[in-house]
């Protein structure tokens, strides 16, 4: 009995819950058809139209709610640099129009879904809702700062800055500014009071120009990264007791820029090279000694001195930035010097004074010799050249050969092309006014032990200067007697046709002071010859 009690129990509880779950069942159902009949006139649950909460609205109510923001409707536009400006509805002659356009899209919607429209938000638009005075928008648009052209800042893109000493180059940042895309800006005004939209952000509504190169492109760093590993490189010339420096200050006139590549203009540098050779070249320029008898003379010509090598110093310029390391190091010269001082050939040099027929050897200072010579001839034109040249090389028992001459010599020193010092073995004197009439070729003949001891200091390229000084050549008689010498020379093997250049000769002679005379050192070949031309025409010459 007991059990079946407990089992009716459980079969009237069963039969409860069951009643109970209809009970819901149609409720839910009952409320399910309601809502679907509500909302058949009804917008959804989290539904908006052009940005207005039309919830639960009818046709109607949302046509009358849109009438109420039309009337109110203010568009704040957000532009940058915290700016804002509006327009007015009411100045553009915003009105609510209405086609059925609300009503059709009420249609369009869904109203099964109404429950589960309460957890999904849904936007509606249109852009027929509401009429303006296009001319009226236009000229609300055009009084607006943000289209004032004193007001406008245009759009710069990222940059690389100058030169500084201090930072090399560096990134510029970019300027935005706010120049408006005109068109897009108006498209985007337009939709947004059609659309009855409360604000907009030009900036994210894309209206603005922007620069097309920022500083967070990695393109601009890569440059100034470039470009700094050129200037940051310092050449510094070792010029003896002086320096001088390449450095970005320079370089950065000589940087080519291609996008984001750099290179080295070869010509900037090749006209640097260009200056650098007119700077420190000397050779072929005057320069002036201190000479041994006290005076200074400026000497004109020759080509001793300093020369840039323009291509090797270009190429090892070029080679230098590229490596993008510091480097000290000398120039480079097709030709040197022995200073870099105001007197590029030093305290080390041979002194030739044609005027006085004297030579001087300088050695580190100290006069280490000095000695006669006989230069070039200037009865014949071969006068020796003045000017600074340098020791073109030195040889020992040399062949000299020209045009009506083959002499050998122990000493040879060129110095100016076919020019040179060296011994005369076959001379018995030196110095004087020798050279006037019987001297050389163009060659500074030495006795032989000077040529030799000379020969012991010099090497190529030592400095010869050659110079004239008035005031330091042989004195009037001298020179007087040189003439008869040569006059006597002249006579040649004695003749009957001799008898006229003998009477010259001794009337020259005979013209001499008597200090003139006793220079004439070959006057028993003048006696000589009159002795001769006398027996030739049977006479007895009484001296």
């Amino acid at each position: 009995m007991e059990k079946r009690s407990v089992r009716r129990r459980k079969a009237r509880a069963r039969r409860l819950r069951l009643m109970i779950c209809l009970i819901v069942i149609a409720l839910l159902a009952i409320i399910y058809v309601a809502g679907f009949v509500h909302y058949r006139n009804h917008f959804l649950p989290n539904t908006t139209l052009n940005g207005i909460d039309v919830s639960g609205k009818t046709v109607d109510e949302t046509e009358e709610l849109i009438k109420d923001e039309v009337s109110e409707y203010v568009l704040t536009l957000v532009e940058r640099n915290n700016v804002t400006e509006t327009i007015k509805g009411e100045d553009i002659s915003l009105a609510a129009e209405f086609n059925g356009e609300v009503k059709e899209i009420l249609s369009k919607q869904n109203s099964f879904a109404w429950i589960g429209s309460m957890f999904k938000a849904k936007e509606l638009s249109t852009d027929t809702m509401v009429t303006y005075d296009s001319q009226a928008l236009s000229a609300a648009v055009s009084a607006l700062d943000a289209l004032d052209e004193t007001k406008i800042t245009d759009p710069v893109d990222a940059t690389v800055s100058e030169y500084s000493e201090t930072d090399g180059y560096t990134v510029v940042a970019e300027v935005y500014g706010n120049r408006l895309k005109n068109d897009v800006f108006y498209e985007t005004v337009l939709n947004a009071v059609t659309t009855l939209c409360d604000s907009v952000d030009l900036d994210a509504a894309g209206c603005y120009e922007n620069p097309l190169l920022t500083s967070e492109d990695e393109a601009i760093h890569t440059l100034v990264e470039n470009l700094n590993k050129y200037v940051n490189v310092t050449i510094t010339y070792d010029l003896g007791e002086t320096t001088a420096v390449i450095d970005g200050n320079t370089i950065k006139d000589w940087l080519v820029i291609d996008g984001t590549n750099v290179s080295v203009s070869n010509e900037a540098v090749s006209n640097y090279v260009v200056e650098l050779a007119s700077t420190y070249n000397t050779a072929f320029h005057k320069r002036y000694l201190d000479t041994s008898y006290g005076e200074t003379v400026e000497i004109v010509g020759g080509d001793y001195g300093w020369k840039v090598d323009q291509e090797a110093e270009l190429n090892q310029i070029l080679a230098d930035i590229e490596a993008g390391e510091d480097v000290t190091r000398e120039m480079n010269f097709s030709q040197t010097a022995n200073s870099h001082g105001e007197n590029d050939y030093g305290n080390s040099y041979v002194e030739i004074n044609l005027t006085a027929q004297h030579l001087y050897l300088y050695y580190e200072g100290s006069c280490v010799l000095d000695t006669d010579f006989v230069s070039g001839n200037i009865s014949k034109g071969n006068g020796t050249p003045t000017g600074a040249y340098g020791i073109t090389y030195k040889e020992r028992d040399a062949t000299l050969n020209g045009e009506n001459y083959s002499t050998p010599v122990s000493y040879w020193m060129p110095f100016c092309l076919n020019v040179g010092m060296h011994d005369a073995s076959w001379r018995s004197s030196f110095g004087g006014s020798i050279y006037m009439t019987s001297g050389s070729h163009g060659c500074v003949n030495l006795p032989v032990s000077a040529a030799e001891k000379i020969y012991d200091y010099v090497d190529t390229n030592y400095p010869v200067l050659v110079y004239e000084l008035e005031g330091t050549g042989p004195s009037t008689d001298g020179v007087l007697a040189s003439n008869v010498i040569a006059l006597i020379d002249a006579i040649g093997p004695v003749t009957l046709e001799s008898e006229t250049a003998i009477n010259s000769a001794l009337e020259a002679y005979e013209a001499l002071s008597d200090t003139a005379k006793t220079l004439v050192t070959n006057l028993q070949v003048l006696y000589d010859d009159q002795a001769a031309l006398a027996a030739l025409k049977g006479e007895t010459v009484t001296q």
